[in-house]
């Protein structure tokens, strides 16, 4: 499954044992790359921001929905995180939309040795 969010945290992944390793790999993507995989792919959206959802959309030309919810992410899933940076000036009116960062999220597999 390809899911959608606007942050990744750890609570996303399998809960490992202490001690145990959980690889995982953060690539950033361009918006390009981005709008592809999603247009080109079924995702699930777990958004969360709707303020910043409507500037998403426009850029990335996906209909993105506004929803919180948990995932757990596994070997067979990706995750696109939209990153919405200098926020802060957007939300100031110093700045008529946020700027945008990407970045593709997979878990490795678990290696056994």
């Amino acid at each position: 499954m390809i899911y959608l969010a606007n942050a990744f945290s750890v609570s996303m992944l399998r809960y490992p044992t202490i001690g145990e390793l959980h690889p995982v790999t953060i690539e950033r993507i361009s918006a390009f790359e981005a709008g592809r995989i999603l247009r080109e792919n079924k995702f699930l959206s777990v958004y969360g921001h709707r303020s910043s959802a409507g500037h998403l959309v426009r850029y990335l030309h996906v209909y993105v929905p506004v929803q919180r919810d948990s995932i757990r992410l596994t070997e067979e899933d990706a995750l696109i995180v939209a990153r919405a940076a200098m926020n802060r000036e957007y939300r100031s009116g110093k700045r008529k939309a946020p700027k945008w960062s990407f970045f593709r999220v997979t878990v490795n597999p678990h290696d056994e040795s």
